[in-house]
This record gives structure tokens, C-alpha cells and sequence, in this order.
């Protein structure tokens, strides 16, 4: 059971915050529903992202940016997304207003919502998409092969060498313990397993 001031401060601060997270299953929703003569600005803290459909449309039309692809297992699907900081969110809602005929339509704490002239693309979503998941993918097992390579390279007497070249390196005078204890945990995680 919670006191008068426990219940007021979750009433005031707790209710309101659980409202404002967004999951990725309301983002890729509110995307698909809103694919076409639509592109929406995602809060993500001091930044602003466009999501699937809308990440495409911008890269394609407003300016070429990098993608990241991610596969999210609570949601079982990938999301393409790309982000810019929010200091320049003004100059891209006016190069939509003068060159795609955009409108705010809606406006959020976490999201603004612009209506826009259709988009047309010369690559379908799908396409676009299945491509970025196979680039994720071929970039995933190319470094998930170098780290295999890195393990099989190293001799087995190295760790000893990289333990004395990180003592040698250590700044005893400047550490804090905190900084000792990180550094006993990185060198026994050197030592051979025996």
C-alpha cells in the first residue's frame, strides 16, 4: 500500500513518464500507417530520427545519410533508421514545406508528423529494404570472421605480453581503486585458462 506522498509522486511523475516511452512495435506501427505522403520525426533524446519507410524517403529526397539497420527480437522484425541532431530539425521541416508541399499535420512530445506531396521512388521498400538487411548481415558475419581470425592469430604466450605492456602503462599515481579493480579484471581476463 502506498502513502498519500507515494501515491502523489507516481501519479505525478511515474504515469507521465510510462506514457512518453515509445516502443519500437509504436514506432514501426505508426510508420506503416503513415508510409506514403507522410514522414515522421522521432524524439530520441537531443536527436531526431526517421524510421523504415520514412528513413528511406528522407535519404532518397531530402539528403543522403547513413542507415543503420537493427534486428529487434521483441518485435522479431529489422528497423531501418537514421538520425540528425535536433538543431537541425527546422531545416529540414522548411526543405519539406518548399520542396514537398509539407505540413505539420501532428505534433507530439515524442514525434512531429508531416503531411507531404506522395513520394516517388525509383526502388520499392521492400527492395531498399532487403538490401540494407543483407549489407547488416554480410557486416555482421565480416566482423563476427575477423574477431575468429584475431583469436586464432595470437600466440599463446601474448597474453602474458599485453598483461606486462598494461602494468607497464598503468598510471599508478593518477588511478583511482576503482581504476586498479578495472584493471586486475581485464588482466584476468588475459590469463590463459588452465
Amino acid at each position: 500500500m502506498l502513502s498519500g506522498v507515494q501515491e502523489l509522486f507516481f501519479i505525478l511523475y511515474i504515469i507521465p513518464k510510462i506514457n512518453l516511452i515509445m516502443t519500437i512495435h509504436h514506432i514501426v506501427n505508426l510508420v506503416a500507417q503513415h508510409k506514403d505522403q507522410h514522414l515522421i520525426f522521432f524524439r530520441q533524446g537531443s536527436f531526431r530520427k526517421c524510421y523504415n519507410y520514412h528513413a528511406m524517403h528522407f535519404t532518397q529526397h531530402i539528403k543522403p545519410m547513413k542507415v543503420h539497420t537493427r534486428f529487434y527480437k521483441n518485435a522479431n522484425t529489422y528497423v531501418h533508421s537514421m538520425g540528425f541532431p535536433e538543431t537541425a530539425l527546422p531545416r529540414y521541416i522548411e526543405h519539406c514545406q518548399n520542396y514537398h508541399k509539407a505540413q505539420v499535420a501532428e505534433e507530439t512530445q515524442d514525434y512531429i508528423l508531416l503531411a507531404t506531396s506522395p513520394w516517388h521512388t525509383t526502388t520499392p521498400y521492400e527492395v531498399w529494404s532487403t538490401l540494407k538487411i543483407q549489407k547488416h548481415n554480410q557486416l555482421e558475419a565480416l566482423q563476427y570472421q575477423q574477431h575468429l581470425l584475431t583469436q586464432e592469430i595470437e600466440p599463446q604466450h601474448l597474453p602474458y605480453e599485453k598483461i606486462a605492456k598494461m602494468v607497464q602503462q598503468f598510471r599508478i599515481e593518477a588511478a583511482t581503486p576503482l581504476d586498479a579493480f578495472n584493471l586486475v579484471q581485464k588482466l584476468k581476463k588475459l590469463l590463459p585458462n588452465e
